[in-house]
């Protein structure tokens, strides 16, 4: 997209008529990110702002109704400047990037749930009333809860790295 300083759009190719489900003709002359609410509105305007001095670019990202639904937008923009240094429009480039977008969210999430699930699991390891010892796919100690502390005689940051055989009776295993 091509737009003045004020924002008014000058030229949109079909890409971005197709994203926002209108013509050529009903975008002409009309604002370019149109912001959904306040805090967006003033988070575009910071960002557009270095639009207007050197070196004149910035990157933005704005989420469209359109008619696939909503979608998350990368802008890249750079202003073209007169010979005395003044914006006269700016050029725009925009990246669908909602799947991505969708992708780090439930990223997020299943973080969140994995962070859950590893202090249950935590609390179970400390509380149960069992000796539990962790070991590696070699056999080496990678963790004993306190119960197994109690059972070996031993802390636990003196055991982890060994061989777990190394401190089993072979004659009266565990």
């Amino acid at each position: 997209v091509k737009f003045s300083p004020e924002g008014r759009l000058l030229f949109v190719n079909t890409a971005y008529c197709n994203a926002v489900g209108r013509t050529k003709e009903e975008l002409a002359g009309s604002v370019f990110m149109p912001a959904t609410d306040k805090r967006s509105s003033d988070l575009m305007a910071a960002r557009m702002a270095s639009l207007f001095r050197p070196p004149y670019a910035c990157q933005v990202e704005q989420w469209i109704a359109s008619p696939l639904g909503s979608r998350c937008i990368s802008w890249s923009a750079r202003s073209i400047t007169g010979k005395n240094g003044e914006v006269t429009s700016i050029i725009a480039s925009g990246r669908d990037i909602t799947r991505l977008r969708e992708e780090h969210r439930a990223i997020r999430k299943r973080d969140r749930e994995l962070m859950l699930l590893n202090v249950r699991l935590s609390n179970l390891f400390l509380t149960v009333s069992d000796g539990v010892v962790v070991v590696d796919p070699e056999g080496c100690i990678l963790q004993i809860n306190p119960v197994a502390e109690k059972i070996f005689s031993a802390h636990e940051k003196a055991l982890v790295g060994h061989p777990f055989a190394d401190y089993v009776d072979k004659a009266d295993p565990i």
